[in-house]
């Protein structure tokens, strides 16, 4: 099992908040010719492919929803990223999401006051 973390930095959530969000990936290769044969470098690869669902899950994610439902966004990156990263001999067991920041100052706005247990 391989693991690489993987972070999207001032990403928009559909609700126009920025969040920084931190994120690991578990994975092994299960076809090493496919792997070595259908793309260059299959570790930056997957960084890039991990990144770019994260931030794309983000994008259409609203705030609320990424601090009550990091379980549910964890399944639908390793989803996402299993689809991309199969056809290179990739298989992605789990994704972990591990943290969501939000700027300080909007920690104290009353829309986050219900869901700062999940700061």
């Amino acid at each position: 099992m391989i693991t690489t973390t993987f972070k999207a930095e001032k990403t928009l959530t559909r609700d126009t908040v920025p969040v920084d969000v931190d994120a690991v990936l578990f994975w092994k290769v299960i076809d090493s010719q496919r792997a070595a044969l259908e793309v260059a470098d299959y570790q930056s690869a997957i960084s890039w492919a991990s990144q770019t669902a994260l931030r794309d899950v983000i994008g259409k994610t609203l705030l609320a929803e990424m601090l009550e439902g990091r379980d549910k966004i964890s399944d639908l990156l390793r989803k996402i990223i299993d689809e991309r990263t199969e056809p290179w001999g990739i298989e992605v067991n789990s994704v972990e999401v591990k943290d969501v920041l939000i700027p300080a100052g909007l920690q104290d706005s009353p829309a986050l006051t219900r869901h700062e247990h999940a700061l």
